[in-house]
């Protein structure tokens, strides 16, 4: 038998003699003579010694039940903390970056994200921002995104949504708390607000990153993308400083000028300076007419986006600018088609390079100009991948900290991040100081979190048996807290976050549509899961009705409260006019008794 197996028997022994013994006093105290009873085969209190027996072996019974599973079943996770643990562990750390649901400030900062049901990050720490991991059908919209915009106030919100479900299902909450919400709608451009790329662009500077994300988005043009730099940044000049500040028109205008390098010199010699200078750069570089229509081959390609109606139309005018969201409580949604995010992805990664960069800019959090009073702007990224690469965001992620800018980029997998990002990915992900990783994660993105949650120490005990002797022996060795395999198969309202120099925690998701009863119901029903659903459908069904009538009831009382309050001011005034009517009849009786009088 093995060295553990024998150390359960002996505890199971202790305990069941121990339990019998005091069943036995305690019997013995209520029926006094029970042991003589017992020596003599009386059994007419056993009832009695039984109910002290089973009251006592339960609950025991049932703690040396998980504790032996525990062990037996350990997963190398003795070192995750559960949200209790948190506060404990932020004071050895010397470091704060959660409120748990123990701490005093839970649930009283209006700005701080949940990041599971029974913790939140504080605003400071959020803007160290947030990586969070999750395959399609996880429930990263319905357990992160739509409860914080549920929550979130006193600060300004950008939304990646490209279903629109965000907004659909925010709009009203956030409306009450005294947003304006806007709505970035490719998929409807008719129902849409307008921006203006070029219009709002500040510097040549900003352009010049426009063009970059043009050229570095959508279908790879190899060295061709390189090259079409120079003559893409002159166009776009020229129409910065000579046209109707529109990009689509320059798709127009490029299609109108010749391919020859003679002509469109010409052309560009009658526009600006910047846009001549771009222009002069690119001859350089050019080797004859086919190298010019290769080039334009090129940019055309990339800005096939610009031609799409819905674009045209959307940038036709601008409906809000950058600064905006540090004016005012905003929250902007912007969605798109999804199987066409490619296609998308040459004006989403400029629009949000632009919103980051003004927004980070903008003079209300420049101390430069007095006390930072702008608003916190936090851009949750749902499918961050698909919006395509935005410049510069490695950098981004490490400036913008002190600027009161939280990113939280919502990802399937870290293979996307490196697909847009092959050079920078590290530093990205580096970035976010606080990662969340969710259930059914697979392959190198489960062994990276993996490795991160860390390893522990645990000590092997062999025992081995000879004819007259038995030996043992120990060794220390290591293994991961968390298995690739133990995270795949995290429960489905599990998730484990790992922040800054803190261990790591494992918690339950925050479903917006849960409340504690349905989230109960939801960990602990022990049947299949179409049962459980039709059982908490039930629940959230009854608890409708439920709230519809005592709605209903309110509105009724409500109803009588003003009908009384009618009733009793028609008697007041009717009183009144008594009131009124008789002093006026007092006065003539009076003025008749002197009249008579006299």
């Amino acid at each position: 038998m093995e060295f553990e197996s024998k150390i359960r028997l002996f505890m199971i022994n202790i305990v069941l003699v121990f339990v019998l013994i005091t069943s036995v006093h305690f019997t013995n105290n209520t029926h006094e003579g029970f042991v003589k009873e017992l020596f003599s085969f009386n059994f007419e209190h056993i009832f009695t010694f039984l109910l002290f027996f089973l009251i006592q072996i339960i609950p025991i019974g049932i703690a040396l039940y998980k504790f032996f599973s525990n062990r037996k079943n350990k997963l190398a996770d003795s070192n995750l903390l559960s949200y209790k643990g948190i506060n404990r562990e932020q004071r050895i750390a010397a470091n704060s970056v959660f409120y748990a649901k123990n701490n005093k400030f839970f649930e009283k900062e209006k700005s701080a994200m949940y990041i599971s049901r029974n913790v939140q990050i504080t605003t400071k720490k959020s803007h160290e921002h947030i990586l969070l991991l999750g395959p399609t059908g996880s429930g990263k919209s319905a357990s992160f995104f739509l409860p914080n915009l549920l929550s979130l106030d006193n600060v300004s919100l950008v939304v990646t949504d490209p279903k629109g479900e965000l907004y659909r299902k925010s709009k009203a909450a956030l409306e009450q708390k005294g947003y304006t919400v806007i709505h970035l709608n490719f998929n409807n451009p008719k129902r849409s607000a307008h921006y203006n790329l070029l219009a709002n662009a500040k510097s040549y500077d900003d352009i010049r990153k426009i063009s970059d994300s043009i050229l570095s988005n959508g279908k790879d043009a190899g060295e061709w993308g390189n090259l079409s730099k120079t003559l893409l940044e002159a166009f776009l000049f020229h129409e910065f400083d000579h046209g109707n500040k529109n990009i689509s028109n320059v798709v127009t205008e490029m299609a109108t000028v010749s391919t020859n390098i003679e002509e469109m010199e010409r052309f560009f010699q009658n526009s600006s300076q910047a846009a001549y200078m771009s222009f002069l750069q690119f001859k350089k570089t050019s080797s004859g007419d086919s190298y010019v229509s290769s080039v334009y081959a090129t940019i055309q390609g990339k800005m096939k986006v610009y031609e799409i109606d819905s674009v045209i139309d959307i940038g036709s005018q601008n409906d809000f600018t950058p600064g905006t969201f540090r004016q005012q409580k905003s929250a902007l949604f912007v969605s798109y088609p999804e199987d066409e995010a490619q296609l998308y992805s040459a004006f989403l990664a400029a629009f949000y390079y632009q919103l980051f960069n003004q927004i980070k800019t903008h003079k209300s959090v420049d101390e430069a100009y007095g006390k930072a009073t702008g608003l916190p702007v936090y851009f949750l990224m749902d499918e961050f991948a698909n919006i395509g690469k935005v410049p510069e965001i490695d950098v981004l992620l490490s400036t913008v900290r002190s600027k009161k800018m939280s990113l939280v980029l919502g990802i399937q997998s870290l293979d996307q991040i490196k697909k847009n990002y092959k050079d920078t990915f590290n530093i990205i992900v580096e970035n976010c100081k606080t990662k969340i990783i969710l259930g059914g994660t697979t392959g190198e993105t489960a062994g990276y979190f993996s490795k991160m949650v860390g390893e522990e120490e645990y000590t092997n005990v062999s025992v081995s048996e000879g004819n007259k002797s038995l030996s043992t022996s120990t060794s220390t060795n290591k293994k991961s807290i968390l298995s690739p395999d133990q995270i795949r198969r995290l429960k489905s309202y599990e998730l484990i976050c790992v922040s800054d120099n803190l261990k790591p925690f494992r918690d339950d998701k925050n479903y917006y549509f849960l409340d504690k009863t349905a989230y109960f119901l939801f960990k602990n029903l022990p049947f299949s899961v179409e049962k459980n659903d039709e059982i908490i459908r039930k629940y959230t069904s009854w608890k409708e009705k439920k709230q519809t009538k005592e709605v209903v009831q309110e509105k009724k009382i409500h109803i009588q409260q003003q009908r009384q309050e009618r009733n009793e001011e028609k008697i007041s005034v009717r009183q009144e006019k008594i009131m009124s009517k008789q002093d006026e009849i007092k006065q003539l009786r009076e003025q008749r008794r002197r009249r008579d009088f006299e």
